[in-house]
């Protein structure tokens, strides 16, 4: 490799589209490497690396990219108990999604964000008012996993708040998903609580 090809004018015109993905490899290495050190219970190198990551993500040019980078280092910081630092990102992440389109990754955002407003200790009429309003995306969705998630985090919610009828309603909800006993762990889940 001498390089005279980066230098050759036909080439040149793809300078941008080639940094545009150096640049998102770069990012998701950092995103491999948060999740590494999750793996291997090192939550503070993966707190980090997630911050770093969302950091080089609100540079990227790939809206949709920088969505999936935020939902995914939310995640982290939900499980540090970074409230806010969850909540910014999910709010970034849900909004593009909703731009986009992306009905089934905004409602993945929506639900890890209430999620985070659960966990972090948000009134009842705060969490409530979300959820519902959450709820909605629901009839828009495709995908039975992110269904399931919304539902979990809801049943979750639901049960805190001893509102048993609800929690039932939530769980007669998964039961009637398409492709639900492709899952046998969920209906175990489901039947155990």
């Amino acid at each position: 490799f001498s390089g005279t090809i980066l230098v050759h004018e036909g080439v040149s015109k793809y300078y941008p589209y080639m940094l545009s993905i150096a640049g998102m490899f770069f990012l998701s290495i950092a995103v491999m490497f948060t999740t590494l050190h999750l793996d291997m219970k090192n939550a503070e190198r993966a707190g980090k690396y997630a911050e770093e990551a969302v950091k080089l993500a609100e540079k990227c040019e790939d809206k949709d990219f920088r969505s999936q980078i935020f939902a995914v280092c939310s995640s982290i910081f939900i499980k540090q108990e970074k409230f806010s630092l969850a909540k910014t990102y999910l709010t970034k992440a849900a909004a593009i999604a909703h731009d986009s389109g992306q009905t089934d990754a905004e409602l993945s955002s929506r639900s890890y964000y209430l999620l985070a407003l659960f966990r972090s200790g948000a009134s009842s009429d705060e969490i409530n008012t979300y959820m519902d309003e959450t709820q909605k995306l629901t009839q828009k969705v495709q995908s039975t996993m992110t269904l399931v998630v919304f539902y979990q985090i809801q049943f979750i919610i639901r049960q805190a708040q001893k509102d048993y009828a609800g929690a039932i309603e939530t769980a007669g909800n998964i039961l009637h998903l398409p492709n639900i006993g492709d899952y046998p762990f969920l209906l175990y889940d489901i039947y155990n609580n």
